[in-house]
C-alpha cells in the first residue's frame, strides 16, 4: 500500500530522519533526493520515487519544495519536533497537518515560499506560535506575492507614498491593517494609512528573518 504525502511528512519530522538533510545545501539536498540518498527522510522518499516514474519539471520543482521546507526546520531540537507530532497525534491532528502542508507546498507559485513556511512552523514546533495562528499564517503567505514580502522588514504604519501598490496587496494578503485615511496638506499628498497587524509582525519576526 502506497503512504499518502501527509503521513510521510509528519514520519519525516519525527526522530533523527533530517539530520542529513541539515547539513545540506538545498541544490546538493535535491542532488541527492534524486540519486536515493534521502529516501530516509520518508517524504523526500516518496516524492523521489514518484518523480522518477516521469521525471517532469513539476515533480522537481515540488521536491525543491519539500526540501526548502524541511531544511528550514533546522532551528527546531529533535526533542521539540517529537514533541510537536507527539501533541497532533494526541488530538488526531496528524493526518490533518500534514496533508495542509503538503497542499499548501504544492500551490507555492515561488521558491521562497517553502523556506518561509519551514521557519513559520519551527517557531510553532518551538513555542513561539500557537497551532492556529501558524495555520493561518502559513495559508497568507502561500497568497500573498512574494516579491512583496520583504517590504515588510522596513515597514513604518502611515501612508505608503512610495509603495502603495505593495502595501495594498500586503493589506489583501491580511499582513496589514487600515487604519484609516490622510486627507493630505497642501505639499504633501495623503492617502490610506497602513499599520502591521498581528500576523505581518509573526511574519517578520519568524519567517523573514
Amino acid at each position: 500500500m502506497i503512504e499518502k504525502p501527509g503521513t510521510s511528512l509528519w514520519k519525516s519530522i519525527t526522530g533523527d530522519k533530517l539530520t542529513d538533510l541539515f547539513g545540506m545545501a538545498t541544490d546538493v539536498a535535491l542532488n541527492a533526493a534524486t540519486s536515493g540518498a534521502l529516501d530516509g527522510v520518508p517524504v523526500v522518499g516518496l516524492l523521489t520515487a514518484m518523480a522518477r516514474t516521469g521525471r517532469s519539471a513539476r515533480d522537481q520543482l515540488y521536491l525543491r519544495k519539500v526540501i526548502e521546507f524541511l531544511h528550514n526546520l533546522n532551528t527546531t531540537s529533535q526533542e521539540k519536533r517529537d514533541a510537536f507530532i507527539a501533541s497532533l497525534a494526541d488530538q488526531d491532528e496528524l493526518e490533518r497537518f500534514g496533508d495542509a502542508i503538503i497542499l499548501i507546498l504544492e500551490q507555492n507559485d515561488d521558491l521562497r515560499k517553502p523556506g518561509i513556511i519551514g521557519r513559520v512552523v519551527a517557531a510553532h514546533i518551538d513555542g513561539h506560535i500557537e497551532y492556529a495562528k501558524a495555520m493561518r499564517l502559513v495559508n497568507i503567505v502561500n497568497r500573498a506575492y512574494a516579491c512583496d514580502l520583504p517590504y515588510l522588514k522596513t515597514f513604518k504604519s502611515g501612508v505608503q507614498a512610495h509603495s502603495p501598490d505593495i502595501a495594498a496587496s500586503l493589506f489583501s494578503a491580511g499582513l496589514l491593517a487600515n487604519a484609516g485615511m490622510d486627507g493630505g496638506t497642501f505639499d504633501q499628498d495623503g492617502g490610506l494609512l497602513y499599520e502591521m497587524n498581528e500576523y505581518g509582525r509573526l511574519l517578520v519576526q519568524y519567517g523573514l528573518n
